[in-house]
């Protein structure tokens, strides 16, 4: 089964995605006893607070009416614990938000600026509501990795979608962060704009990738899930979904989200699932964890395609492995695949994806 969706994928998947194809499965095929992975990324929620009521996010629509988590603040000192185990577990990337808005801890620059400390890369994800002059210059002070703002269209499908949002003041501090970027001489860090591909018509994606890509770095489009994580969005990209064969997910093998409660789970699609807490880092270190039977386990049934009774079952997430050939509109470079469509222009290409040119 594995080798011919192997052949399979090597015939859909661009030339250079080819030899991380090969590694992904021999280490996804790899038997568990005496191995040991590294954890590759991981999220870390700061908080799971949010200012805003999304369509489509956990808070309302989406993934669920009402949102089902106890909401709180995860401690300083308790962040920095939890980084540090993820260093020792050989974590190279590092998101700092995963429900709520990152920005809604009081210690969130104390945070961000000791995680910038570390030899990892930084990311995180903001509505850009709660912005200001003040804060810019505090977060430009010490940051190099990368920040995307959500907006998701323009001013009509912005303020329709992302309820309770600002879309005025989100791109005034966007602008205003690119500004001071500039005036102080600034390389980093990257800045981009992510766009949920909801509802809007395909007309405004086009301006909006057109009216962005000029000022930031990265323009991203994604794709909607609902509570299953099955994509309920319009098709974003030409791959034809009847032609996607299953891929085994690489997550269980690469991968923690660290709630702001010490609550541990596998990847963001079981956020509001307990069923899907692997353990809690109060009582267990991350190595335990990481190398516990619970995700022990998750891995087995990954490996062998027994999703039943797994929220994994009807996920499409795995649709992200499904590249295409890059595509390129003068100096901007477009990476493709099932789930995303990503916009390079030149400045980015050469910040985010380490070109030379």
């Amino acid at each position: 089964m594995i080798s011919s969706g192997l052949k399979a994928l090597k015939e859909r998947f661009s030339a250079h995605r080819k030899k991380m194809l090969r590694t992904y499965y021999k280490n996804a095929v790899k038997p568990e006893k005496g191995h040991k992975y590294k954890i590759k990324a991981a999220a870390i929620e700061l908080t799971n607070k949010c200012n805003l009521r999304c369509l489509q996010c956990n808070y309302k629509g989406g993934s669920g009416e009402n949102y089902e988590r106890n909401t709180g603040l995860m401690p300083v000192d308790f962040f920095k614990k939890a980084l540090d185990q993820l260093i020792e577990l050989g974590c190279e990337s590092i998101l700092c938000n995963a429900d709520g808005e990152a920005t809604l801890h009081p210690n969130f620059l104390d945070c961000l600026e000791y995680a910038s400390s570390k030899k990892l890369q930084i990311h995180f994800n903001t509505n850009g509501n709660l912005w200001n002059k003040n804060f810019i210059e505090g977060f430009l002070s010490f940051y190099k990795g990368s920040v995307i703002f959500s907006l998701d269209g323009f001013k009509e499908s912005h303020a329709r979608i992302r309820v309770g949002s600002n879309y005025d003041r989100v791109v005034n501090n966007l602008e205003l962060l690119l500004k001071m970027k500039g005036r102080d001489g600034f390389t980093n860090p990257a800045v981009g704009v992510a766009f949920c591909n909801y509802d809007q018509e395909p007309e405004e994606i086009e301006k909006f990738v057109e009216y962005w890509l000029p000022k930031v770095d990265v323009v991203s489009l994604c794709q909607v899930y609902d509570s299953d994580t099955k994509v309920i969005s319009r098709k974003l990209n030409e791959i034809d979904p009847a032609k996607m064969q299953r891929v085994i997910c690489r997550i269980p093998w690469e991968n923690v989200e660290i709630g702001w409660n010490g609550d541990v789970i596998p990847c963001s699609s079981y956020i509001v699932t307990p069923e899907g807490i692997i353990g809690n880092l109060h009582q267990h270190s991350l190595k335990e964890i990481w190398e516990g039977d619970k995700l022990r386990a998750f891995r087995v049934k990954h490996r062998n395609y027994k999703l039943d009774g797994t929220k994994c079952l009807f996920c499409e997430r795995w649709k992200a492995w499904y590249s295409m050939p890059d595509k390129y509109r003068g100096e901007t470079r477009i990476i493709l695949n099932g789930v995303f469509k990503l916009y390079y222009n030149k400045h980015g290409r050469r910040i985010m994806l380490g070109e030379e040119l």
